[in-house]
């Protein structure tokens, strides 16, 4: 079963599809508790389902059949979270991605979904397994966008598990040391939240765990600050985030949505 917390119909506001149609599909649930997160919603008060949509396998065939008719012409799909990938099985997610298949599907996700192998796995070995659980050599076109997260206490969930969990263990995971075959380019991106206190940690994982070629597949976003007000300093960290994407030579990427509407759900 599927929990949907909201749906709707937008402009891609990230990454390389920046200004894009796309209808939206966020879903419930997520082991991360990053205090820079717009939605929250979908992982605080999660005992509460009075507010969400359930879906059975029945009902995403359907869901899903709506949305390509009311939104006919709309290419784009992006599913997110929340954590999309962390679900109990992954039935219903194939299920929804079969239904798309005709369409150009984004999963907004970290890559991390599975406690068990978090130390011994990494994140293209992962893209591999979501990969085949959903059955994705079926669709035309579909692509991860991983956000990585460098704020130790966001793992906070996971390290109750393994209680050794340390920043290092992090940058392996993400690591991109080796050079990507077109293949894999073709499928993926990294979108890095660009946050001042977390500014030498991101440096560090692009000189240490980023092979030169591959920064490419980077983008740096600077965080949301909340309040969010024309008085928090959104400008200076903006341009603090330009200049470092200059000198690293990785992309940026602006937050068109929050730009446009600020933290308005729904748009």
């Amino acid at each position: 079963m599927l929990r949907i917390v909201e749906n709707f119909y937008t402009l891609q506001g990230e990454g390389p599809n920046i200004g894009k149609p796309s209808y939206f599909i966020r879903l419930r649930y997520c082991f991360m508790k990053c205090h820079f997160c717009d939605s929250k919603y979908t992982w605080s008060n999660t005992n509460n389902d009075s507010d969400i949509i359930l879906l059975t396998a029945e009902d995403i065939i359907n869901y899903c059949s709506n949305i390509k008719y009311e939104y006919e012409g709309c290419t784009d799909i992006v599913i997110t979270g929340g954590e999309p990938l962390f679900q109990e099985n992954h039935t219903d997610l194939e299920i929804m991605c079969n239904c798309f298949k005709d369409k150009n599907i984004t999963f907004e996700t970290t890559m991390l979904f599975d406690f068990d192998n978090f130390l011994v796995s990494n994140w293209l070995q992962n893209m591999g397994i979501i990969r085949n659980k959903c059955k994705l050599y079926n669709n035309n076109s579909y692509i991860f966008s991983i956000s990585p997260k460098f704020d130790i206490k966001s793992y906070d969930n996971i390290n109750s598990q393994y209680n050794s969990l340390d920043i290092e263990n992090i940058f392996k995971f993400y690591s991109l040391r080796e050079k990507i075959n077109k293949n894999i380019g073709d499928y993926f991106y990294f979108k890095i939240v660009f946050e001042y206190k977390m500014k030498e940690k991101i440096e560090y994982f692009l000189d240490n765990y980023v092979y030169h070629e591959n920064r490419e597949y980077i983008y740096l976003m600077p965080e949301t600050i909340i309040p969010f007000n024309k008085d928090s300093g959104q400008d200076i960290l903006n341009r603090e985030c330009a200049e470092f994407c200059k000198k690293k030579k990785v992309n940026y990427s602006p937050r068109l949505h929050v730009d446009l509407w600020g933290l308005k759900r729904g748009v």
